[in-house]
């Protein structure tokens, strides 16, 4: 088991050490993200995500996955395909949780695109995260850093609320200045940020999350989103 885990690493560390001349992108949400951004926590030891989400517009289809390694290292990554001539986009990432707590989080990561239709627009990007929540809500705020591109500082914000006092009924939102697709992302007007907001539904003692949501909803492009992640424990 324990080499199992050390050999995932040592090709994570190879990949993103050949990407590192890369652009930036965010990371695609997960089952513990806000709505396309990354949160501090982690998933934990063994556990393993599934998830699939249909974007309107052009349309988009999302299939992802997420592996936590340890209790604080998880690895993630999502296969995206539309219409664009940039498509299929795959997004990968890693996160290292550094502090992990059940009420807060600071994490580094690591993220990058393959735009498939157009490797020059390839993307990379590191980035810190801290997250705070108490009682039904939480708040984040991450801020990355892009390599080889002039708009080279990315940051977001996202908040998690509990709706009605439901537990598995909750309200997200994240606020950035560039979309979950570091190109490409036709509804998304990155001169005036991005505002993404949706509901989330747990279901199964919180094993599946549902979301319904929309990407750029302050503009008139807006996208609209549904999909679910599954949550499996213990698996390694």
């Amino acid at each position: 088991m324990t080499r199992f885990k050390s050999i995932l690493f040592i090709l994570f560390v190879v990949f993103t050490l050949l990407g590192v001349n890369l652009y930036s992108t965010p990371a695609v949400c997960g089952y513990n993200g806000e709505l396309t951004m990354p949160v501090a926590n982690t998933f934990g030891a063994g556990a393993l995500w599934l998830g699939g989400h249909f974007v309107t517009g052009d349309p988009s289809f999302l299939v992802n996955l997420g592996l936590g390694i340890t209790e604080e290292f998880e690895i993630s990554g999502a296969f995206d395909a539309d219409d664009h001539p940039m498509s299929p986009f795959f997004h990968m990432g890693a996160k290292y949780a550094y502090y992990n707590s059940r009420e807060a989080g600071s994490a580094i990561g690591v993220t990058f695109q393959l735009a498939t239709g157009s490797p020059s627009d390839n993307s990379f990007t590191v980035y810190h995260v801290i997250s705070e929540g108490l009682r039904g809500f939480q708040y984040s705020l991450g801020l990355g850093y892009t390599f080889g591109n002039d708009s080279n500082i990315n940051y977001w914000m996202g908040l998690s609320k509990e709706l009605f006092g439901i537990k598995n009924l909750w309200f997200e939102t994240d606020f950035s200045n560039f979309p979950y697709r570091a190109w490409g992302a036709n509804f998304a007007n990155v001169s005036r940020g991005v505002v993404n907001m949706g509901i989330r539904v747990y279901l199964f003692d919180r094993t599946v999350r549902v979301d319904f949501a929309s990407l750029d909803v302050l503009d008139t492009n807006r996208e609209y989103t549904i999909g679910a992640n599954i949550l499996l424990s213990s698996i390694l």
